[in-house]
């Protein structure tokens, strides 16, 4: 018996030594009950160690009675012992007492023990749950996570992100806060997010829960705040030219980009300031679109040539090559459109578009392509019509027949129905004859 009381003291000690190896709060300090204090110790640490968190709880009262300053290791201990009861507790009144409880241990550990940012910190992963149903404790939770972020800025955990936008959301509802500050707190926790997820680079499970994260916190803003375009710029174009940073300019062009804000001078310069940074063939083609949008067919083909460059999806790749196709034609270099347009069809033969645009441009060469030819000059709708067919544009084909030669025409010219003819200058294809 004596044995085992040894043995157990010795354990004791070992695990005495091993908390003060990570605590900054130095000696126990056993007061004057130095035995009995020291049973009951014991007995909490090692039920502790057994996750046997009920039957410790009288134990830590006990401690936390009578010897309050007894060691920070006694409040690391009491807050797995009051949350694992938490999670045991099935009477809601009882679960009440025992979350105050809970935070209340991180509160007096502070008191005690100092070390606040880390304490608040894992304070957090729990206030949210413990607190968020209480009544008038929204303003208690916001202030708590603000403090939270302020204290340990990147060190903070990627819960208390989500914990502290969810009880801005709280405060955003209950009208105590405006849409600046919501949107204040969704830009701060989007960028912590994105620094979190680059630092996890070696990391493919925590970039995971980082971008599930990301995802909620965005789920959350589009169903809680409602943003027009002049809003989103009134909130963040001051902002954003004063400090022009990577994740702000990722954010606010996310924002813009959701809400269809393309023509906005903000959206262009947030998007340059990520090509810069992040060149892809999606960020790129967006750059393109908008130049199209201003006319600036220029950079809007270097633009869709660079997305070209850096695309690797055919089908894709086939759409960008349409949109080249089309600065092209507008540039009136036909022929350069329609070889643009075969390598957009050889990539992606289901491009319905791609064919509708072929037959678009074969009614330009009708006015280019002149020919002495009746047939020659009337083929070119003959061709369109194919194109269009091929392209399912059903109006645009009844529109094209209209001007299909005529029976007498084809017969003057020494030819017939099903005769093949060859259309000639830049669209230099072959079509059967066919009457309107």
């Amino acid at each position: 018996m004596k044995l085992k009381l040894i043995l157990g003291m010795i354990y004791c000690l070992i695990n005495i030594s091993e908390v003060n190896a990570t605590n900054s709060a130095g000696e126990y300090i056993w007061g004057e009950n130095e035995t009995i204090t020291k049973e009951k110790w014991i007995f909490l640490e090692n039920q502790v160690e057994a996750k046997n968190y009920k039957a410790a709880l009288p134990s830590l009262h006990w401690l936390l009675k009578q010897n309050p300053d007894l060691n920070v290791a006694l409040y690391i201990y009491g807050s797995k012992v009051l949350e694992g009861n938490i999670k045991l507790e099935k009477n809601p009144e009882r679960k009440g007492i025992l979350q105050d409880s809970a935070l209340w241990i991180y509160n007096q550990r502070i008191a005690l023990f100092g070390n606040e940012a880390m304490v608040l910190n894992k304070k957090g992963k729990v206030a949210f749950k413990y607190l968020k149903s209480k009544k008038d404790s929204a303003q208690i939770v916001f202030d708590l996570y603000e403090k939270i972020y302020q204290l340990n800025k990147d060190e903070m955990y990627i819960r208390n992100a989500s914990n502290y936008f969810k009880s801005a959301i709280v405060l955003y509802r209950q009208n105590k806060i405006d849409k600046k500050k919501i949107i204040t707190v969704y830009s701060e926790m989007t960028s912590f997010l994105d620094r979190k997820y680059e630092g996890f680079s070696s990391n493919p499970k925590k970039q995971k829960i980082v971008e599930q994260t990301s995802s909620k916190l965005s789920i959350l803003l589009s169903k809680n705040v409602q943003l027009n375009c002049d809003e989103i710029n009134s909130y963040f174009e001051a902002d954003y030219t004063a400090n022009p940073s990577l994740e702000k300019a990722r954010f606010v062009n996310n924002l813009l980009l959701k809400n269809k804000c393309l023509d906005y001078n903000l959206f262009i310069i947030t998007n340059n300031k990520l090509l810069e940074a992040e060149p892809s063939a999606k960020r790129f083609s967006v750059a393109a679109k908008l130049y199209l949008h201003n006319n600036n067919l220029t950079k809007a083909n270097e633009c869709f040539l660079k997305a070209l460059e850096l695309e690797t999806n055919d089908s894709i790749k086939s759409e960008i090559l349409l949109q080249l196709a089309k600065i092209n034609a507008n540039n009136k270099d036909y022929s350069g459109s329609k070889t643009t347009l075969l390598k957009a069809i050889k990539l992606n033969s289901n491009n319905l578009k791609a064919y509708e645009f072929m037959g678009d441009l074969y009614l330009l060469g009708a006015n280019q392509c002149k020919s002495s030819n009746i047939l020659e000059q009337k083929g070119v709708y003959i061709a369109a019509y194919k194109m269009y067919r091929k392209g399912n544009s059903n109006s645009k084909m009844i529109s094209v027949k209209k001007q299909f030669p005529s029976m007498e025409e084809i017969f003057v010219q020494n030819k017939k129905e099903g005769d093949t003819i060859k259309l000639n200058c830049w669209i230099n294809e072959e079509v059967v004859l066919i009457k309107k």
